[in-house]
Formats: C-alpha cells, structure tokens, sequence
C-alpha cells in the first residue's frame, strides 16, 4: 500500500507528520506514567527523546493537535507488523475522555482504506483501549502473554467487494 504523507483534518483535530518541533512533547508521552501504563512503563528522559526522535518526518506517524493550537496532545500511527498494518496512539492525560483518540484513529483508518488488514494490541486490562477499539469496529481475535502481561489483539474486519462470480 503507498500512502501519502500529509495533513489529515477532522472537525476538532489536524494530524500532522512528525516534525522535530514535535519532539519534546512526544518525549513527555512517553515519559508519562498514565500514558505509559499499559505501554510497558515510564521511559527515561534519554530513550524517550531519542524515541520521539525517531518518528520525525516517518511514514505512518502523526503529531495530533487542536487546530490553531501548537501543542501536540497525542501521537498515533499505522505502520507495518508484518502482512497487516498496526495501528497504536498515545494521547496526553489532559485530554482524555474528549473522544480525541476515537476521531483520530477513525480519520487516519479512513486513509488506509477498508480493504487493508489492520490490527491493534492492548493490554487486557486496558478497558478503555478496548473499548475504543471496538467502537472503531475492531474484533478481539487472540489474547497472549508479552512484557508479562495478557494482551489483546484485535482485528478491524475486511470490506468485501463485490462478487465477480458468475453463479
């Protein structure tokens, strides 16, 4: 799949590639322990602004903003697991419950098209990750044990397109 990087706008945000300016406040998601809580746990200054880094100007990473704003209050891509595409958001604490990582997530799914395999993991115990997936219409398919945690991994269903049998 090619995909073309560039803004991507909703009624409430604008998504953005990752630009150096970026970085600092990608660096405090990660060094944030409600972000990361079920991300694997609080990054270090050092390895979370070398991580923030490594995103910038990458295909399939967004900055999110209010627009207007300069702020960023959230991260989320899709990139490539294999076959499929994963995608993965983190958004920052002042901002949850606001529906942010719903319309973000549903904007940048609407770009990859429906006929494109997606997937998305989260901890069990993240009930609000899971939640939010499956209002995106995302469906539980496996749970396994990583970083010793249960996880869940869901899968968007695929859009058939029409038949061309001839029966």
């Amino acid at each position: 799949m090619e995909r073309v990087e560039e803004r991507i706008t909703t009624d409430r945000l604008e998504l953005l590639p990752v630009v150096p300016d970026d970085v600092p406040a990608i660096a405090a998601l990660r060094m944030d322990p409600d972000v990361r809580q079920f991300l694997g746990g609080v990054l270090d200054a050092q390895a979370a602004q070398e991580r923030a880094r490594s995103v910038v100007g990458t295909t399939g990473y967004w900055a999110v903003r209010e627009p207007g704003e300069p702020s960023v209050v959230g991260l989320i891509s899709l990139t490539p697991r294999g076959e499929t595409l994963e995608l993965s958001y983190e958004i920052a604490t002042p901002y949850w419950g606001r529906g942010i990582a719903n319309e973000a997530a549903a904007a940048v799914l609407a770009r990859c098209g429906s006929e494109e395999r997606v997937v998305a993991i989260t901890q069990a115990k993240n009930r609000a990750s899971r939640r939010l997936l499956e209002r995106l219409g995302f469906i539980e398919r496996e749970r396994f044990t990583e970083f010793s945690e249960e996880q869940c991994l869901y899968e968007r269903p695929l859009v058939e397109g029409p038949s061309t049998g001839t029966g």
